[in-house]
């Protein structure tokens, strides 16, 4: 058997890890023919509730993949039946409650039990996966806000009406509700972690659905209760992870949680900066992307990682895996991710790894000046020009190293400005024009500059990065 790994749990905790770590969402799940022909056998709650399926199913991306979690092979909904709400998992459609709970009496039905004696399958599972992993494994429970809406809505909704009729319109009821199911999640999280689960995840997958001020209102005191419970029962890791939440990372980290997960419309260097980098964080290559060809998933896996600037990261999609993706496509980038070598083994703070301090002011300053004193005249021409030139309308801006130069480019729509000789030309990044801006450069005395990514906007803030020709 492999060493045992544990840089996903020391990524978590904020310590020096070995490589980036890697775990998918629903690592585990249709994409894989072995699942599939299980999947042929038993339903998904079958599988959950025979431990030797679901252990088998739980390793099956551990082997194939070779990721540095594991996470339970399970469901959101599979506490809730012990609570009072019957449901089962539609195939194409997801959970559904045949009887929703919409009512003050219908919430009043419901109970938190004792999860060992009412699943005592999802214990036994986790147990045998103890035995058999090098790898820490993950259990996870539904947020409330997100187990709410489909026992409300009796299943998946696009617009959460009785949801929030429910939440506008009687609100003692609703915090009732909410509260009873934190505390179960509570529950049913400290059971997974006495059965030997090492870190723990907390799906508050639809909680984007909310404002800042509904969270704040009808949800916030849930969390926070859920995870200052979580904290004195156990003593494992716990990421926070909702989908759409971009409004609200600074209230998921306030609410509870040691890793806060990014879905993929999150930026990295933003998200991170807004949480004062007090926290570790998971995230976030669109899943959607991974159907593009090999060069579009890792331009943009490179994207993410070429932000990590210190430690506490882990490498995740922005949500689950899609039954549409091929193994072999997951395969590689795990095994990209994993061969991506970065020295941020607590850097200074500030610094960006490698050894490029472009975010050190007396650095940038020192570096500037020796640009001035050693330019060409042809570089001296480019930089002034993309440094000094002031730009009408929005504008976005970054500095990028070439070689061994800092360069401010300044970018205006979908186009690069370029200011020479008092002309301005702007060159838009479409492949067309490749050939027009190497000539533009070329005209001007200025060594050629090849831009591997032709996407140059990433949330809208980041400009010119992958920059594949550089200087001399």
């Amino acid at each position: 058997m492999k060493s045992y790994n544990d840089n996903f749990l020391r990524a978590c905790r904020k310590e020096p890890v070995d490589h980036i770590p890697v775990w998918y969402m629903r690592q585990a799940g249709r994409y894989q023919p072995e699942y599939r022909k299980i999947r042929e056998k038993y339903s998904l709650m079958e599988i959950v509730k025979r431990p030797e399926v679901c252990t088998e199913v739980t390793l099956l991306p551990i082997h194939q993949l070779n990721v540095d979690a594991a996470i339970l092979f399970s469901d959101i909904m599979t506490p809730i039946e012990s609570m009072g709400v019957p449901n089962e998992i539609k195939p194409n459609f997801g959970p559904y409650i045949p009887n929703p709970v919409r009512s003050a009496s219908d919430i009043d039905k419901l109970i938190v039990p004792d999860f060992a004696e009412t699943i005592p399958y999802v214990g036994e599972t986790i147990k045998m996966l103890r035995g058999k992993l090098n790898v820490p494994l993950i259990g996870f429970c539904g947020a409330p806000f997100t187990l709410a809406s489909y026992i409300i809505e009796g299943g998946p909704s696009k617009n959460y009406v009785n949801t929030k009729t429910l939440m506008y319109s009687d609100p003692e009821s609703w915090h009732k509700l909410i509260g009873k199911l934190a505390l179960g999640m509570v529950k049913y999280l400290t059971y997974q972690v006495e059965s030997g689960a090492q870190a723990l995840q907390v799906f508050d997958s639809w909680i984007g659905a909310l404002s800042q001020e509904d969270y704040l209102e009808y949800v916030f005191p849930h969390m926070q209760m859920l995870f200052h419970e979580l904290r004195q029962n156990t003593d494992v890791p716990v990421i926070h992870f909702g989908v759409n939440t971009g409004h609200l990372i600074e209230h998921l980290k306030e609410a509870g949680g040691d890793v806060i997960g990014f879905d993929w419309k999150t930026n990295i260097t933003e998200g991170w900066k807004r949480l004062n980098h007090e926290v570790a964080i998971q995230g976030n290559l669109d899943p959607g992307a991974l159907i593009a060809p090999w060069e579009v998933i890792e331009q943009k896996t490179k994207f993410i990682l070429d932000q990590v600037d210190r430690d506490g990261f882990i490498f995740n999609l922005g949500h689950g895996i899609t039954p549409n993706l091929k193994v072999e496509t997951m395969q590689r980038l795990t095994e990209y991710i994993h061969s991506y070598r970065v020295d941020y083994n607590s850097p200074p703070r500030g610094e960006v790894r490698g050894g490029d301090p472009l975010h050190n002011k007396s650095y940038l300053k020192e570096k500037r000046q020796d640009l001035r004193n050693n330019a060409t005249p042809a570089e001296a021409t480019l930089w002034n020009a993309l440094k000094n030139k002031q730009l009408e309308g929005r504008k976005f801006r970054r500095q990028h190293s070439i070689g061994n130069y800092i360069v401010d480019f300044f970018c205006v729509s979908e186009s690069l400005v370029i200011e020479l000789d008092g002309e301005t030309h702007n060159n838009s990044f479409a492949d067309e024009n490749d050939m027009k801006r190497t000539q533009f450069l070329n005209d001007q005395g200025v060594k050629v500059i090849r831009f591997e990514n032709k996407e140059v906007f990433e949330n809208m803030d980041l400009v010119l990065h992958n920059i594949k020709e550089k200087f001399d």
